[in-house]
């Protein structure tokens, strides 16, 4: 249900000036659904009262394929997240063996759509080991090679900057859906 907010003309007032003279000034009235809301005011006034009245779109006014989109991400993201946790035995960072605050960690960067869901492109780390390979990046090729070769390393940079547009997200979460039913996580 939308509500209509205008401005219309009202009244000419008089009003008294800094130099302590009068003089006659256009007034507002502002409307909503049909009805005067406020009495007579001047423009600027009227028009800030109107932008406050005026509706603000919310997230459920977005069209639909915006956020269909973000909840297939986030459904994505999550079931990601889960298969690469179940790629450790007992929760433990893959580089360092502890198993304080899992994180799952990405060799070619989350921002990177193309291959943000890419299993290959994930490991389980901890805290600490996901901080200091963000830092260093020799660590982080050296890790990630060793654990997914450099043949599968090379075609995740590549992939990476490829130019596909839009990735397919009703794909992407078959195939993760595929992965953890292989898994034994569905």
């Amino acid at each position: 249900m939308s509500r209509k907010v205008e401005i219309r003309e009202g009244p000419m007032v008089r009003v008294g000036s800094d130099r302590g003279g009068w003089s006659n000034v256009q007034s507002y009235l502002v409307v909503l659904d049909g009805r005067e809301l406020h009495p007579p005011l001047l423009k600027r006034e009227a028009e800030a009262l109107a932008r406050k009245l005026k509706p603000r779109r919310s997230r459920s006014t977005q069209p639909g394929g915006l956020a269909l989109r973000g909840e297939q991400e986030k459904e994505a993201d999550e079931l990601w997240r889960r298969i690469i946790y179940s790629k450790t035995s007992g929760g433990l960072c893959a580089r360092c063996g502890r198993s304080r605050g899992l994180q799952a960690m990405h060799f070619v960067s989350r921002r990177k759509r193309q291959t943000r869901w890419e299993v290959s492109n994930g490991q389980p780390g901890c805290p600490a080991c996901h901080w200091e390979m963000g830092m260093d990046h020799d660590k982080h090729m050296a890790f990630f090679v060793g654990k997914i070769g450099q043949a599968e390393a090379d075609r995740l940079l590549l992939l990476s900057e490829s130019r596909g547009g839009k990735v397919d997200m009703t794909l992407v979460l078959l195939d993760l859906h595929a992965e953890a039913r292989k898994r034994g996580l569905e």
